[in-house]
């Protein structure tokens, strides 16, 4: 489970992007406080990389004068450590010409690596392979898309300032205020930057569902492609992850099957095996069980408004 955020201004808007780019990663950081990064183009039309093994609001951004579109990252840790910097993201290719983020999981990063004999690399993460996948095919950005297996979207800035975006199903909202794009991986995420920044004009979200390759232009037109999500090496992973897990969980903790359910379908599969490893998974499903009361109460809240009736103590 990790962060993703950021903007691209196509119209030369009068914004407190150094607010608005804060205000994004701080709120994405619920989704990941191991790392923090950013990446945009310089003024020289250069690729810059800026991270650390920060959570975001203890990280210093610095953007230059007049910046077009910035990419970032919160991260959390599942594969290569962030204590070495170069498996934080965003990624930059090897010859600086694009920048990459994920929020996800690939299952099938080693057999990639074999099957296209993709170069030997210090990057530990699985996400890096996208990068090489996209080095290899021309940013044949479909082409990655159908390689890869696992959970992801992806956000790709290239050197002539165009933003890129391909969603399987990791989450991803975006939203278009006269010509400005802001994007995080949650409605809040991005609720909250504009909150930071002090954008208060009404905005038109931009629908981007599983299947799509979103191109904005830095002059601000849209170019649309799709792809077929490759499930099968996911699939996998996911039944022998999901039994492997189910039965700790059972045997250990004690959960019901139900339990166990709720914290997969609010939980990727990592992060469960996270919460397992790290002895979490009562905490977790404690807070899972209090929002979902939460919720249920505020329903039963809004039915009794509208029929005039209590049901969340009636028999």
């Amino acid at each position: 489970m990790c962060g993703l955020y950021g903007f691209i201004d196509t119209k030369n808007k009068k914004v407190n992007k150094a607010a608005l780019i804060r205000g994004l990663a701080v709120a994405a950081q619920v989704r990941g406080t191991h790392a923090t990064g950013i990446a945009y183009v310089t003024p020289a039309g250069e690729i810059a990389v800026q991270k650390a093994a920060k959570a975001a609001k203890d990280f210093k951004f610095s953007l230059p004068k007049n910046v077009k579109a910035v990419m970032g990252h919160t991260r959390h840790t599942t594969q290569g450590t962030e204590k070495r910097n170069h498996n934080n993201h965003p990624f930059i290719n090897a010859d600086g010409t694009f920048a990459l983020a994920h929020n996800g999981i690939l299952v099938n990063d080693k057999e990639l690596k074999i099957s296209e004999n993709l170069p030997q690399t210090e990057i530990e993460t699985d996400s890096y392979v996208a990068v090489q996948l996209l080095d290899k095919y021309g940013f044949d950005l479909k082409k990655m898309a159908e390689l890869v297996s696992g959970m992801f979207t992806f956000t790709i800035l290239d050197k002539d300032g165009n933003l890129h975006i391909v969603k399987n199903d990791s989450p991803f909202y975006l939203i278009e205020m006269g010509g400005l794009y802001v994007y995080g991986s949650t409605k809040e995420i991005v609720q909250a930057g504009l909150q930071a920044a002090g954008l208060k004009q009404k905005f038109k979200e931009i629908p981007v569902k599983q299947g799509d390759i979103l191109t904005i232009t830095a002059t601000g037109k849209m170019r649309h492609d799709s792809f077929v999500p490759n499930e099968s090496a996911w699939a996998r992973w996911a039944y022998e992850r999901y039994t492997s897990d189910s039965n700790v969980l059972l045997d250990w903790y004690g959960l019901t099957e139900d339990e166990i359910q709720l914290l997969y379908d609010n939980y990727d599969e990592d992060y469960v095996q996270y919460l397992i490893d790290h002895d979490e998974v009562e905490k977790a499903l404690f807070e899972l069980l209090r929002e979902e009361y939460r919720w249920m109460k505020r329903e039963l809240n809004w039915y009794d408004r509208i029929y005039g009736r209590d049901l969340l103590y009636t028999n």
